[in-house]
């Protein structure tokens, strides 16, 4: 499962009254929608968080108003950024007033025939309120459903989908207002992914899909279109954020790894030989897995957290080859929640004759979360000594041991 990236996002605040904007604005990017009213059809409103689209027309009338983005593959990057995906996150913020059992759409990419890539749908008959995906061939295989009647009011609307999921109730989760809902029923297929998206027939649309016959009789607030998995606690804080305005600047959290402790100071190869540097991972954004077989999730998760510590180079005799992969994972402890300590045991075969830098990268594995894998920051560095330095302190080293 990826961390969540967005790819575009639509604050719908160009006014608050009538139809004089022509476009709806990507503040992330290139992907602005064009706005057809349709001779009436939509017009801007304002509520006290914020402006939004209002789509007026009778549902399921044909030539209706749209906010939309043709051709993908060539404008904007949406169609390269999700060319052939398997996870993918969006979230709405809307009011809906009526729907239609020949499905409405919020949010649909999809060609000018009609068939979608992935879409989410209203329908006035239960269940309410559907994800679809993967569906240009036609036919509603790939159709998950929510919801027994259509939200009440202004709700944010959040989905998730991970294909790669084993748990088919897993590949797609829907959010209202910030809680996850139950499945009603359908599935997606395992493995499936977006193939054929990044095509110049393929738009990515508001209120209706390109076909201009399935529109939504309500309003649009905001809109974001992500790369990868929103986690439930990113959808609860932006639905926190955007509740309270609109046009809010929110982004998903990001989780980071800090890494600190003696090993990050001047280390040199007699450090490493002689043991007992520190290394402190702290973590904002996920936490630790707890203790299994191993002190952090399993003995493999916990082997999974040392072995995302590599040397950008790799000597016969470097960090790779007699630190990393002879490191026992009991010199690994979780302090806490958020911090995990690596007391780096002594070895005694490690020497090099340059400067090796060290990069971190926690996996999913060791993570309670585990929306994508973490590169720490800093980097940390390990000198080499000469070989009068290295072989003085070794011997230095036995005689001492020998008294």
């Amino acid at each position: 499962m990826a961390a969540a990236s967005s790819i575009a996002r639509w604050l719908l605040d160009e006014a608050s009254s009538g139809t004089a904007p022509t476009t709806c604005a990507d503040d992330q990017g290139s992907n602005d929608l064009t706005i057809d009213y349709s001779s009436g059809d939509a017009n801007w409103t304002s509520v006290a968080a914020g402006n939004g689209l209002d789509f007026t027309a009778t549902t399921n009338t044909a030539n209706t108003a749209i906010a939309e983005l043709a051709d993908i593959s060539t404008n904007g990057d949406i169609g390269s950024k999700l060319d052939d995906v398997s996870e993918v996150s969006m979230i709405v913020r809307c009011d809906i007033d009526a729907a239609h059992n020949n499905g409405m759409r919020l949010i649909a990419i999809g060609t000018n025939s009609g068939n979608t890539d992935i879409s989410l749908v209203l329908h006035a008959s239960t269940p309410s309120l559907r994800v679809r995906w993967d569906q240009e061939a036609g036919g509603d295989d790939d159709e998950v459903s929510y919801l027994l009647a259509i939200p009440s009011g202004i709700v944010t609307v959040g989905v998730s989908i991970d294909t790669t999921e084993t748990v088919g109730a897993d590949r797609c989760k829907l959010y209202l207002d910030g809680v996850l809902q139950a499945n009603q029923g359908g599935t997606i297929t395992s493995g499936s992914t977006l193939g054929s998206i990044n095509s110049t027939n393929r738009s990515f649309s508001l209120g209706n899909r390109p076909s201009l016959n399935r529109n939504i009789d309500g309003k649009i607030y905001y809109a974001e279109l992500f790369n990868g998995v929103l986690t439930a606690t990113q959808h609860s804080d932006a639905h926190t954020a955007i509740a309270s305005d609109n046009d809010a600047n929110w982004d998903a959290p990001s989780t980071t790894s800090v890494l600190t402790g003696t090993i990050t100071a001047a280390v040199d190869e007699d450090d490493i030989t002689t043991g007992g540097k520190t290394l402190i991972i702290t973590l904002t954004g996920d936490t630790w897995k707890a203790a299994g077989t191993g002190p952090i999730g399993s003995t493999a998760d916990t082997q999974a957290l040392i072995d995302g510590f590599s040397a950008a180079s790799s000597p016969t005799t470097g960090w790779n080859n007699e630190v990393r992969d002879k490191a026992a994972t009991t010199e690994i402890v979780r302090t806490s929640s958020t911090v995990a300590t690596w007391t780096v045991a002594a070895q005694a075969g490690y020497d090099i004759t340059a400067q090796e830098t060290i990069t971190g990268t926690i996996p999913i594995a060791a993570l309670t979360t585990g929306a994508g894998t973490i590169v720490s920051t800093p980097t940390f560095t390990i000198d080499p000594v000469s070989g009068f330095q290295t072989a003085w302190a070794r011997n230095t080293n036995r005689l001492i041991g020998g008294f």
